[in-house]
């Protein structure tokens, strides 16, 4: 049985609050102390620790995996990790060692992003070094591509996950803006810095007052938190706010909000131009589009402060953590947003996050509080809490049926006022995806029609809002957490440890590796070193735990006792732990105070123990009875070391073990046994125990042999003093050679056999502790001082290896023992219990020499060519007669133990979703999505995610125009998106055209009810003359003060657009007003004059010359017909397509959105993704959404001749034929070519 090094983490250090990140592997990394932790998710245990940091760590993310994965970029375990002294490691994490490292400077690293701009680019990566450098980074070679060195002390930075080039950092007083990141290049300024002030005037509809909120039964008056731009910071003055220049360290007399107290920035990932700032108190969401906070979510006097949050993707809901443990749900409520038509006043609107749900609280103690939270970007559903302790929680969002209360009234919770809805058919039967867009036509079985789609994340959980007027179809449900597990580790503050008898050949059949720890606070923990977690934990003892020694594999003894006080005395607790039954048995009850014992020495056939008190005399205890046999007297001289003889045989031992040398004197100290229980064995009905024998050594230098046989105790033999050992300190003995060490470093050797001695300056000081490993001729020692942990071969009278130990007081070692023949283990003082190699060099393991407890489910673990082949026979297998989760022989590159862990792997998902794939009633399109799922491919997600959408909805026009015999219109539409649903608000223009322009217009009537100042009101005129909303831009235009400098400019702009006119002529002038303007730098007022004479192609033209490339998307997609729409995404793609660009990726999802499939299979070809590009076609033709032209035709089989190349590389000749054939006119030289191949 082969213990490989790892490390066993226990409580975390303060510097490591917040390390922790999951990602897209379904894996949890965080930082304990200088350690990083890798746990499963999905099983609760620690996969791996790697240890390689030399300070604490601070930092660690987790690579992206929104990339095409092949043989050449295969699923690979990636991650970074940083510490406080600024080192920056990229880590192997499969194989357990660093890939590459870098620093820049030795101050912790603030902040660490991994980028995924590009389609080429995946190792870099982004470090916010203090005070104020912004590097980027080569992770994979360490290179820096550049650095950025900014004016202001920077705390953490954060990412505008819809547009890469846009990225805020958080000063300590301020927000800074950079809008043109990019990998090239450093950011060319400093940015535009903003300031968050308050003030308690605020305007909503119309008025200039605005109603109090009750949220969670505190009223509280909503404050106006507005971004001021400048260089200089703001002051208050009265209910209007702006920037004096002049004083450039003035501070506001009074401000409500402080930057300075600012916890976390971050964006909202489900909505775009949406950033939230995280206070203790309170959440403040800004809308960047005109600067202010839209709504905040106040925490109640009796609340918990916030510490974080976590914005999730695919739904409005922010879960947040609090101080107290707990995590909230908190989900968007829009109210008053109702269809605005021309001359209809505002109604009123509001924004508020209603809770949900939330965890259990846990008990805050001075040794446990919340360190970080991290959720799942897979699922959205599982969220890890971590503890100071060491405990990390996994938690868990489900669905129970919504009920309300009998009599609830308002002032109730709103969980149970406010249900959701999940996905499927409603109680009134109808909705759902069987029931509007039927299954495709091969997977009509009825038996299997029935089966529940399995729920992979928050999105099958609840469905999303479609708004106050429209139906939501599903099941009313309210949200609840569930504790999933937990994973424990070592306690706080450990104090001994000790190794279980070592493994024989007697006792290979039943041999755990078992180690016991003892803490300060009276705990006792076992561990089994085959698994991560402890095996069990007893809290037998009520002060420090001083001692443990094994009985058995199954039983221990331990000793504590308090630190002593003035008079030197204890009470000593002495145990017999059965690890089977629990049973705890106190040896030497009602002793009173007593001085301390020092330690326990259990003989080698566990039949005696001895012992050893601080300043009185030694017991002898019979294990069997757990009786006293014999009490020294009080004159017997102060042990200062003590060890049994191994070498016990049950024929007699000699009495002389040293034999007869001129060293050995005549016995002195057996007059100083008790005579009185020195005689005869009164213990009726017992076996005579057999003989053993020990050595000690007095304080003044002497070393003695002892023998016991029954209840007689007689003396051997004497060492005299002349041994070279100014003070035997400790004593190990094995076989026939027995170690000694004084205090001044001087290790003695005695060979008892050949009757020789010798004695090696160690050159350390305060030797503690010697140790043998353990197995027949292993001569190594571990040798334990003060200033280091040595590793002695005694048979080449050498040190081996050497490990220095930490002058920090949290970091030193506590105590060593070996765990098997070449595997040390230290214990350290931060609780950190590590499995070394016999070098001290690495205690860390690649996974496969790891056991684990329970089976992963991870491709990210198996070699690239094994998971690719069972990436590809989860999506699509049509070469086998029948759909099977289980792979026989196809792909010919696997070998037997490949094929087998694929199959182990396969029996590892989850039952319902094995039991969905083979009948999956959108076929190839939903399998893939689901297998990107299960995979963590963010790629194949995101992909599959919008393509199945566009897919479904092709197939529904198509449908529906034979069976209703008309064009597809805008009821349709909605009827199909009240029952497929819609894609997510994340994926922003790619939704559905009619969707993104109800949200835009709400948006719009939303900052027109919230709008503060002249700036808010012109903005809101201008996106309502974009929008087409001519009415209200009128009325806003004439709003402005007559005092104002614009006054004249804006009523003249009212008249243009109350007067514009539909004639040929009017429409030429402005035009050619408007392309004046933008060719003399005034785009935003050009676009504004072609949109008002429904010009909005040719403005979207103007913006995409001038590089507005989304605002062009964003007009068309918001006021454009489809088919000029289409034109403007497609001139978009092309710049998406770009060299310079280089996101083809992204280029694709538009196509999909546009329906262009011929296009998007076309593009697939042209990146070499071969394998996505067969699997759409796949569907593609399952849907029925490609027109039969020769054209298609050519290019599918292109597609599928490239795929069965590509299926080739991985040795199914199997899936290599089928494609072949299906691509027709090719297929007779294809299967000669595969013939050849077949007989060579």
């Amino acid at each position: 049985m082969n213990i490989f090094p790892r490390t066993y983490t226990g409580p975390l250090h303060s510097q490591n609050k917040g390390a922790c990140d999951w990602g897209w592997q379904s894996l949890l990394a965080y930082g304990c102390h200088n350690v990083v932790v890798v746990v499963d998710g999905k099983t609760i245990q620690v996969l791996q620790t790697l240890d390689n940091h030399k300070t604490n760590v601070v930092k660690v993310k987790w690579a992206k995996e929104n990339y095409h994965h092949t043989i050449q970029a295969p699923y690979t375990l990636r991650l970074a990790s940083a510490d406080y002294s600024g080192l920056i490691i990229i880590w192997d994490v499969a194989n357990g060692c660093p890939r590459t490292s870098f620093s820049e400077g030795t101050k912790a690293v603030s902040d660490l992003e991994w980028l995924s701009t590009q389609d080429a680019s995946h190792d870099l990566l982004l470090a916010l070094h203090p005070p104020y450098a912004l590097v980027l980074w080569n992770a994979d070679t360490g290179t820096k591509l550049w650095k950025k060195t900014f004016t202001d002390t920077l705390q953490s930075f954060t990412f505008d996950p819809f547009e890469t080039c846009n990225l805020t950092l958080l000063g300590q007083d301020s927000l800074i803006f950079i809008s043109d990141f990019s990998l090239s290049k450093a950011p060319s300024s400093n940015g535009k810095k903003f300031y968050i002030t308050t003030t308690s005037h605020t305007s909503g509809g119309s008025g200039p007052d605005r109603k109090q909120q009750s949220i969670s039964g505190a009223r509280t008056a909503f404050k106006k938190v507005r971004m001021i731009m400048g260089d200089s910071k703001p002051r208050r003055w009265g209910s209007l706010l702006s920037l004096d220049a002049t004083t450039t360290n003035s501070q506001p007399e009074e401000q409500d909000t402080n930057l300075k107290e600012c916890l976390q920035v971050c964006y909202l990932r489900s909505q775009r131009h949406h950033m939230a700032l995280i206070y203790a108190r309170e959440i403040l969401i800004l809308d960047l589009g005109i600067k202010q906070t839209i709504t905040n979510i106040p925490m109640d006097r009796s609340g918990s402060p916030f510490m974080s949050i976590h914005p999730l993707k695919h739904r409005d809901i922010l879960m947040c953590l609090h101080e107290n443990g707990t995590i909230s749900v908190r989900m968007l409520k829009k109210t008053g947003f109702t269809e605005v038509t021309e001359g209809m006043n505002l109604p009123e609107m509001e924004i508020t996050y209603d809770l949900k749900c939330q965890s259990d609280p846990l008990r805050v103690t001075k040794h446990m509080k919340t360190y970080g939270l991290s959720v799942s970007p897979v699922s959205e559903s599982e969220a890890a809490l971590l503890m100071s302790d060491g405990r990390i929680l996994f938690w868990s969002l489900i669905t129970v049926d919504h009920s309300v209360r009998k009599g609830a009234t308002s002032s109730l919770s709103q969980l149970s006022s406010a249900p959701l809805h999940s996905p499927g058919i409603g109680q009134n039967g109808n909705g759902g995806d069987f029931e509007f867009l039927p299954p495709l036509g091969a997977n009509l079985e009825q038996n299997h029609k029935s089966l529940p789609a399995p729920r992979m994340s928050i999105s099958d959980l609840i469905q999303s809002s479609y708004g106050s007027d429209s139906h939501i179809p599903g099941r009313s449900v309210s949200l609840k957490f569930v504790l999933t597990g937990f994973v424990n580790g070592v306690s706080l503050m450990p104090n001994v440890l000790k190794m279980c008898p070592p493994l024989t050949t007697k006792n290979f059949h039943i041999y755990q590796p078992l180690l016991a720890l003892g803490f300060t606070s009276g705990l006792v923990q076992v561990f089994s070193l085959r698994c991560s977690t402890p095996y069990r934990e007893y809290t037998i003892h009520t002060t420090c735990v001083r001692g443990i020694e094994w009985l058995s594999l199954n039983s221990f003894l331990s000793f504590s006792h308090p630190n002593p006080g003035s008079t030197g005395l204890v009470r000593n607790e002495l145990l017999v732990l059965d690890l089977q039954t629990g049973h705890a048995t106190p040896l030497r009850e009602n002793k009173g105070d007593e001085p301390p014992i020092e330690s326990i020495k259990v003989s080698h056939l566990k039949q005696y123990l001895i012992i050893l008190f601080k300043e009185k005399p030694f017991e002898i205890w019979d294990l069997r009875t757990y009786t006293l046999l014999r009490e020294m007297k009080k004159s017997f001289p102060p042990v200062s070391a003590l060890e049994w003889s191994p070498s016990v045989k049950k024929k007699s031992v000699s009495t002389d073990l040293f034999g007869s040398t001129p060293h050995v004197e005549s016995t002195g100290l057996q007059n100083m046994l008790p005579a009185s229980e020195s005689n005869s064995d009164t213990r009726v009905g017992l076996p005579v125990l057999i003989k053993e024998h020990f050595v000690f050594a007095e304080a003044s230098g002497p070393l003695h042999h002892f023998i016991i046989e029954n209840t007689n105790v007689k003396e051997g033999s004497r060492l005299p003093t002349n041994n070279g050992l100014s003070y035997i300190a400790c004593i190990a003995w094995k076989g026939d050679v027995m170690a000694m060490a004084d205090p001044d470093g001087i290790l003695g050797i005695w060979d008892l056999k050949n009757k020789l001695s010798r004695n090696y300056p160690t050159g350390r000081s305060g030797v503690k502790k010697i140790r043998f490993a353990p197995g027949k001729g292993n001569m190594k020692i571990l040798l334990f001082c003060n200033e280091s942990v040595d590793v002695w071969d005694l048979q080449e009278k050498e040190m081996i290896s050497s490990l220095k130990n930490s002058k920090e007081e949290d970091k030193r070692i506590v105590d060593i023992d070996w765990c098997s023949s070449n595997t040390p283990l230290v214990l350290t003082a931060d609780g950190c219990l590590r499995v070394y190699d016999l070098s001290l060099k690495t205690c860390t393991s690649p996974y496969e020499a790891l056991e684990i407890e329970e089976p992963v489910f991870s491709p990210y673990l198996l070699a690239p060519k094994t998971s690719l082949a069972m990436k590809h026979t989860l999506q699509h297998q049509p070469w086998n007669e029948k759909y099977q989760l289980k792979m026989d022989t196809d792909f010919e590159c696997l070998k037997e133990e490949e094929t087998s862990s694929v199959n182990k792997q396969l029996e590892l998902i989850p039952a319902k979703i094995r039991n969905y794939l083979p009948y999956c009633p959108y076929g190839t399109g939903q399998r893939c999505l689901i297998t990107g799922r299960l995979f963590g491919d963010e790629a194949e997600s995101v992909f599959w995610t919008v393509a199945l959408h566009y897919l479904k909805l092709e197939r529904m026009r198509q449908i529906s125009s034979v069976e209703e015999d008309r064009e597809w219109g805008s009821e349709q539409m909605k009827r199909f998106l009240t029952q497929e649903g819609c894609l997510d608000r994340c994926f922003d223009v790619l939704v559905d055209s009619s969707f993104f322009k109800k949200h835009q217009l709400d948006r719009l009537n939303f900052h027109d009810s919230k709008r503060g100042s002249y700036e808010q009101t012109i903005s809101c005129a201008e996106h309502s003359v974009l929008l087409g909303q001519n009415e209200r831009a009128v009325q806003l235009f004439l709003e402005t003060e007559s005092d104002n400098d614009n006054y004249h400019l804006d009523l003249l702009r009212a008249c243009l657009v109350t007067t514009v006119q539909d004639t040929s002529a009017s429409q030429s002038t402005i035009k050619l007003v408007a392309t004046s303007l933008i060719a003399n730098g005034k785009l935003t007022e050009g676009v504004q004059l072609l949109s008002l004479i429904n010009k909005g192609l040719d403005a979207c033209r103007y913006l995409q010359t001038y590089s507005k490339w989304y605002e062009a998307a964003w007009l068309a997609k918001a006021t454009l017909p489809a088919s000029e729409c289409a034109e403007v995404l497609r001139r978009w793609v092309d710049h998406l397509c770009s060299p310079p660009i280089n996101q083809k990726s992204s280029a694709i999802l538009v196509l999909l959105s546009l329906g262009h499939f011929q296009r998007v299979l076309e593009m697939l070809l042209s990146l070499h993704y071969y394998d996505r590009a067969a699997l759409f076609a796949e569907a593609c033709l399952e849907f029925g959404v490609l027109p039969q032209t020769d054209e298609i035709k050519s290019l599918l089989e292109k597609v599928f001749l490239e795929y069965a190349n590509y299926l080739l590389t991985l040795e199914n000749h199997k899936a290599y034929s089928y494609y072949c054939q299906r691509a027709a006119e090719k297929s007779d030289k294809i299967i000669r070519d595969l013939e050849w191949v077949t007989e060579g």
